[in-house]
């Protein structure tokens, strides 16, 4: 599954937080089959053994999509013990696609591919397009609604059919569901709404409900894992959640554990300002190299460049973490801006990047950071 360190975060896990949030969750068996029971139809949930249920460690999704796309493949036996591909195709815009089902054909072409050379016959997938937007779903859930014909071309459309490819594709619209629709085990009910409300603009009210009803089940072995995760998605894609909705909600709920979870979420905040700060000071350094028109230049600008990102990434973090631990007056964190600035040496902005999340007190940081100051400027 995706990992992110401060040292290791891309720039494609903090844009795509909505896929790793949805493998995460989806991956794991017991969330599987209680999200396929929920939403499969019942004649098809009839004749599936999910006891069978094995993910299929494979993505099909062209690298160009997927920052609108995420899927997962599972196979799975029937009651009477014949093979089924059960494959779910995870929309990430806060708006449907009128291509989806385009998008699903070529999809099952690509698994139907890998399996023709092993197989003697090919295997039934049944998708399941799972949408978590704003917009209303109005468009043809079968492959046949992206042909448009004409009211005096009826007949032509009945013949023509025979030689189309035809199929349906099973639509799971969290949008179009009420809270008190969504049902299932709790992880389960936690998992779907918050997909269901990342996009709303008041989620930071909301998530005290939210997280509220795993609040006995975070104590089991993987809760505080799974909670973690629920905080970094919320974190990284929950615009309407501010850091101090956030904060309040966990301390409210998770007092014991509050302050490790906020870690957590402010370790989110550090690697993405670190992220933007490192491309930015790449893209700097590279032109410092350009500009000398030496080959060796191009090289001392992109280390110029990379340890400049993170110094300034790193700056831009303690601040950030800061304001929001301890919500400082404007003439302290103009000084803090400042001071910050005038820290060249790595090793100890590193040093104040862990301080930031570990001072118990605004005036211990500050008393830290006026330590490391080069002599001159130590005022």
């Amino acid at each position: 599954r995706p990992t992110c360190g401060i040292l290791n975060c891309t720039m494609s896990q903090i844009t795509n937080p909505h896929d790793a949030f949805f493998k995460q969750f989806l991956s794991k068996p017991a969330i599987a089959r209680d999200f396929l029971t929920q939403h499969l139809p019942d004649d098809l949930l009839a004749l599936l053994d999910l006891a069978t249920l094995a993910e299929q460690k494979e993505s099909f999704v062209d690298e160009a999509l997927r920052s609108h796309f995420g899927d997962l493949l599972y196979r799975v036996q029937t009651k009477a013990g014949s093979p089924l591909y059960l494959y779910l195709l995870f929309e990430h815009k806060s708006y449907p696609d009128h291509e989806i089902a385009f998008q699903v054909l070529r999809y099952k072409v690509r698994i139907w591919e890998k399996e023709i050379g092993k197989a003697k016959r090919l295997t039934p997938i049944v998708t399941l397009v799972v949408y978590h937007g704003e917009m209303q779903w109005t468009i043809p859930k079968n492959f046949a609604g992206l042909f448009k014909w004409a009211e005096d071309e009826q007949e032509i459309e009945a013949v023509l059919r025979l030689y189309l490819p035809e199929f349906t594709y099973h639509l799971v619209d969290l949008s179009a569901l009420s809270d008190a629709q969504i049902q299932g085990d709790v992880w389960l009910r936690v998992f779907e709404l918050l997909l269901k409300h990342i996009f709303d603009p008041t989620l930071g009210q909301q998530l005290y409900d939210i997280l509220s009803l795993v609040v006995e089940v975070a104590q089991q072995p993987t809760g505080m894992e799974m909670l973690v995760t629920m905080l970094r998605y919320v974190a990284r894609a929950g615009a309407g959640a501010s850091k101090d909705e956030i904060h309040q909600t966990v301390i409210q709920l998770f007092a014991k554990e509050g302050g490790v979870l906020m870690k957590t979420a402010a370790q989110e905040w550090i690697e993405e300002a670190l992220a933007e700060g490192l491309a930015k000071g790449l893209a700097e350094g590279l032109a410092i190299g350009v500009q000398k028109g030496e080959a060796i230049g191009v090289q001392k600008g992109e280390a110029i460049g990379v340890q400049k990102g993170i110094m300034q990434a790193q700056q831009q973090m303690i601040m950030q973490v800061l304001q929001h631990r301890f919500a400082p007056p404007s003439e302290t964190v103009e000084r803090l801006v400042r001071q910050l600035g005038q820290i060249t040496v790595a090793e100890d902005m590193q040093h104040l990047v862990d301080y930031a999340l570990q001072a118990l007190l605004l005036n211990d940081f500050l008393l830290r950071l006026e330590r490391l100051l080069p002599p001159s400027t130590n005022q």
